[in-house]
């Protein structure tokens, strides 16, 4: 196959054929936020409501990133629990899922009033599964956060 007058910027499709499409769009990526999401007492919280910060390909949805093919993906995470009554000593969760999977999960007793949490993980998904954030905290009342999500093709 000859590959000829592609434009810069040009997403490879299925229609070049599927191993060249996956072969070329290893490094593909999308990175979502949520600002100021409340996550109550003792209660598993998905983060919703994601604004994109940056998807060229249109991966992004409200509640995370669907990746458009299926391969190797590296998946990031940072959390910023400065809002609400968050007090030292107090457990936070943090996981990464996609399809029904937690790929990457952290579980700490908070250090500070203001912690902040940064976890990144990989995982082979499946076109279609969408990579969301999962967050858990028992301060004694609400606390907020900002959520910066990205999802990274590998293979």
């Amino acid at each position: 196959m000859t590959i000829a007058s592609v434009t810069a910027g040009t997403l490879i499709t299925e229609a070049w054929g599927n191993s060249v499409a996956d072969a070329l769009n290893v490094g593909r990526c999308a990175s979502v936020t949520r600002s100021s999401q409340t996550v109550s007492n003792n209660s598993n919280t998905s983060i919703t409501s994601l604004t994109a910060n940056y998807d060229p390909d249109g991966w992004s949805v409200s509640t995370g990133i669907e990746v458009p093919t299926t391969g190797v993906y590296l998946m990031a995470v940072q959390i910023d629990w400065s809002g609400g009554t968050m007090a030292s000593n107090k457990r936070i969760i943090s996981q990464i899922r996609a399809a029904g999977t937690t790929y990457v999960e952290d579980d700490r007793l908070t250090a500070s009033s203001t912690p902040n949490v940064a976890i990144s993980g990989t995982g082979y998904l499946t076109s279609g599964n969408v990579v969301s954030v999962l967050v858990y905290q028992n301060s004694g009342g609400s606390s907020d956060v900002t959520v910066n999500l990205s999802a990274y093709r590998l293979q």
